[in-house]
């Protein structure tokens, strides 16, 4: 009498068992790729979200600025979110000595950075970096603050 029977059901089993795991196992490190994508293009929206806003928050305080007459203290105060997609990111105002400012935006982990370029009124003879100064904040609670002729943004 032969007992092969046995062996081959067994084998059998193993063998399903085997194909499947390495089917999910690709499966997963598939979607896991997809999802970080994802996050990656969410935090990217929404940092160029508050950078568009920002910069108007920006404009706006130039043209208090540029209204009031002698050497005005200007303060304002954007309500930003203190994270995006449940990170912390960092806002830099970025003044190129011959290019136009732009904000920078960014994440780590994921790294996410979004340029978002801004313009300001400019006065005859003048032009919007002279009242600009190269700043960084936190996300959160910021400050627009016009002190000393510069324009500077700093965490309240």
């Amino acid at each position: 009498m032969r007992d092969d029977r046995a062996v081959s059901v067994g084998l059998n089993y193993v063998l399903t068992l085997g194909i499947s795991a390495i089917l999910i196992s690709g499966l997963l490190l598939g979607l896991s790729g997809l999802l970080e994508s994802q996050q990656e293009q969410t935090i990217r929206t929404e940092l160029e979200v508050i950078g568009e806003q920002f910069a108007g928050d920006l404009g706006a305080a130039d043209r208090l600025v540029l209204a009031s007459d002698g050497a005005p203290t200007v303060e304002l105060q954007p309500s930003l979110p203190q994270t995006v997609t449940g990170l912390s990111y960092t806002l830099e105002v970025v003044v190129p000595p011959s290019d136009s400012p732009y904000l920078r935006l960014s994440t780590e982990r994921p790294d996410v950075t979004v340029r978002v370029p801004f313009t300001l009124p400019t006065l005859p003879g003048s032009s919007p970096a002279d009242r600009l100064a190269d700043s960084v904040a936190n996300g959160g609670d910021v400050v627009i603050r016009y002190t000393d002729g510069e324009l500077m943004v700093e965490n309240a």
